[in-house]
């Protein structure tokens, strides 16, 4: 094999083997352990003293949540909580996942970073309170990767 052969096959090799390390980094960046997430805006319903529902808004400053991978599968909580929602489902192929937190629906999509929670409880039962704890809600927000 003469000089500028063996040089093509040099530059063939380590074409080869930057490809196949650059796989390996895929594979390693795409093993998320979590997702840190803060709500941009929740509105909804509350009964106020007069005896109506009436919108508002809700106020969420300082409010996070930890979308985290255990070893039983992904959990939902407030930050700051040790109680963890075990109703995640794991992420579907077009980067979904769905969460179930005692009544209220979490989704979350890991390409666009975007999650919403959904109550949709309060307004149909019968023991209504004004304490804004029985209150439909529509959270918004973004999450950031751990």
């Amino acid at each position: 094999m003469n000089r500028p052969q063996r040089n093509v096959a040099m530059y063939k090799l380590l074409i080869l083997l930057l490809m196949v390390s650059s796989v390996g980094f895929a594979a390693e960046s795409e093993e998320i352990e979590g997702y840190l997430c803060v709500p941009s805006y929740s509105t909804g319903f509350v009964f106020n003293e007069s005896g109506k529902w009436v919108p508002t808004r809700f106020n969420i400053s300082g409010d996070k949540y930890l979308l985290k991978k255990k070893e039983a599968g992904w959990v939902w909580n407030k930050f700051g909580q040790k109680r963890y929602s075990r109703n995640c489902e794991d992420f579907d192929k077009e980067g979904y996942i769905k969460c179930n937190d005692f009544g209220t629906e979490i989704r979350m999509n890991r390409i666009t970073l975007r999650f919403q929670q959904i109550h949709p409880y309060g307004y149909v039962v019968e023991d209504v309170k004004v304490d804004g704890k029985l209150t439909p809600s529509f959270t918004i927000g973004t999450c950031s990767r751990l």
